[in-house]
């Protein structure tokens, strides 16, 4: 027997047993109002029908065929549909048909039950032949039978896509960066405008400029000249900075000035040595503020590698402490610092009364001793700094003994120490609180020498500008008319002990209403002090 008949036997021999298969389930199947001609009974017999055609190969003839076998199909279907009163599209009796025509011819070709199997493959049997009719196989036509594999390609193209768009911005990015760092910039060289491309450095702008300087030399230790024009080919300043190296980069707006280069000191082998530092008293003025932390200088003996020559230079600057004296410019500010010393004493509770009657405010250089042996001297210095007052110490004892009762700097530095921090304990105790580390030294006397002995309990210490001379108990006139001398940033020196101060409280009384009547406010010495700090800051 030949291939192609052994084909068509083999393919009849299929088909045969579909049909007995198909009957069998026709015959045994009972629908649901009891009849044998059910919907699902004659849509199985259909096709059977079908499965009968194709086996003689009716099905197996070209498309022009299909429409008489669809006709007779969808003829048979509406008679079916009147018999069980049933609509040709109801939904219900065509998913029931399907189910069954799909469990019955699967068992029969011993394929996979329904409900076991992919939803591509339920969507390719066929619910009503009348319905697909002339409409070709369908099932090729069906686009969802492959949209279960189209995800993939779908995600594929977004994620091209995505690359595509990170691709885009990195090479944008990259035109923007390479236009920054190759594009030229803009600056103005010795007062002449320039565009610097290349490297972009002070060097490039040198080099472009055309400017002309004379470099500086290559010299021994001592200075002089080893080999000339062996120096800096030139010194840059940059903007405000002087001395830039000649890789520094440049940007737009830049201003540079080229002039002579600086000479460059050969190598030498050194020997260091330190350079103690010093106190000094600079200035005038009633303010006395220590500046500098106190630190050692470095002096180096060199000897030139080349020249062999030895010179001992200061190579590190020592830090010194410097009293700076001046008088607080207020930039005309109404602004008066009011001063009382040598209390507490039997008259400071006056004194505080006239202040808080004209708000105004003072400072008060009180005696340690004093506050620990004068009646009611802890409950004053209380109340002042209570009523916004500041409180500073005046020594412990007014440098008595070796001092002499006036004068801190005869004493020792072990002495003038004891003498300001035995001070500066007396108000803690009375007020609770860290005393201030500013500080009036008996009599005003004040030295170098006792600026570097302080310099680690004092950050100011603060004389005046206007002596009332109310000591020597002047009169109450000398006294107000002394106080009327004041200026915008004046510091004014009164008594509240050491003797009789009823003349003192008189002259307050008039001179601090007159004073704020034109307009001047009184104020502690650490608010005067910080009229500095605004003017630098």
């Amino acid at each position: 027997m030949s291939t192609q008949q052994d084909f068509e036997a083999a393919r009849t021999a299929r088909y045969n047993a579909r049909q007995q298969s198909s009957r069998y389930h026709v015959e045994n199947e009972v629908s649901p109002s009891g009849l044998g001609n059910s919907p699902q009974v004659m849509r199985s017999r259909s096709r059977q029908d079908y499965g009968a055609n194709r086996s003689r190969g009716t099905y197996a003839s070209q498309a022009s065929s299909r429409p008489s076998i669809n006709r007779a199909s969808r003829t048979h279907n509406v008679e079916v549909s009147r018999r069980n009163a049933l609509p040709v599209t109801d939904q219900r009796a065509s998913s029931y048909s399907r189910s069954n025509y799909s469990s019955a011819s699967r068992q029969g070709r011993g394929e996979t039950p329904r409900g076991q199997e992919s939803e591509s493959y339920g969507k390719r049997d066929t619910v009503d032949f009348a319905r697909r009719g002339n409409q070709g196989s369908r099932r090729y036509q069906d686009r969802t039978r492959y949209s279960a594999n189209r995800p993939q390609q779908r995600g594929g193209s977004k994620l091209k896509a995505i690359i595509a768009g990170v691709v885009a911005v990195a090479v944008i990015a990259l035109g923007v960066g390479a236009f920054v760092t190759f594009a030229p910039v803009k600056v103005t060289v010795n007062g002449q405008e320039l565009s610097v491309g290349g490297s972009k450095t002070v060097q490039a702008a040198y080099e472009e400029s055309g400017v002309t300087v004379n470099p500086g030399n290559y010299v021994a230790v001592d200075d002089t000249v080893l080999s000339e024009g062996k120096g800096n080919t030139f010194s840059c300043k940059l903007n405000d900075q002087e001395d830039v190296d000649p890789e520094t980069k440049l940007r737009s707006g830049d201003v540079l000035e080229f002039t002579d280069g600086g000479n460059i000191t050969e190598d030498y082998d050194g020997v260091d040595t330190p350079v103690p530092w010093e106190a000094r008293i600079e200035g005038v003025g009633a303010l006395h503020k220590f500046v500098g932390k106190g630190v050692d200088g470095v002096s180096t003996a060199m000897t030139g590698k080349v020249s062999g020559k030895t010179v001992t230079k200061v190579t590190t600057e020592p830090e010194n402490v410097i009293c700076h004296r001046y008088d607080a410019d207020t930039k005309g500010e109404k602004v008066i610092a009011l001063t009382i010393d040598d209390g507490p004493w039997e008259y400071t509770n006056a004194i505080l009364d006239v202040l808080k009657e004209n708000n105004a405010k003072a400072t008060f250089f009180v005696v340690g001793q004093n506050i620990e042996q004068q009646k009611g001297g802890t409950d004053a210095v209380k109340r002042a700094v209570e009523e916004g007052h500041q409180v500073c110490t005046h020594s412990y004892d007014h440098a008595e003994g070796s001092g002499q009762g006036v004068n801190i700097t005869y004493m020792s530095a072990d002495e003038q120490v004891q003498e300001i921090q035995k001070g500066m304990d007396a108000i803690s105790a009375a007020t609770g609180q860290e005393a201030s580390s500013v500080i009036r030294c008996p009599g005003g006397n004040l030295d170098a020498q006792t600026v570097l002995n302080l310099k680690d309990l004092v950050t100011a210490e603060i004389g005046w500008n206007i002596d009332t001379q109310d000591w020597q108990q002047p009169g109450a006139d000398a006294i107000y008319n002394a106080m009327m001398e004041a200026y915008p940033g004046a510091v004014i020196l009164c008594h509240d002990g050491g003797g009789d101060r009823t003349q003192t409280i008189a002259g307050l009384k008039r001179a601090i209403p007159e004073l704020i009547e034109q307009g001047y406010s009184f104020i502690t010495v650490d608010q005067m002090l910080q009229y500095e700090e605004k003017a630098q800051g």
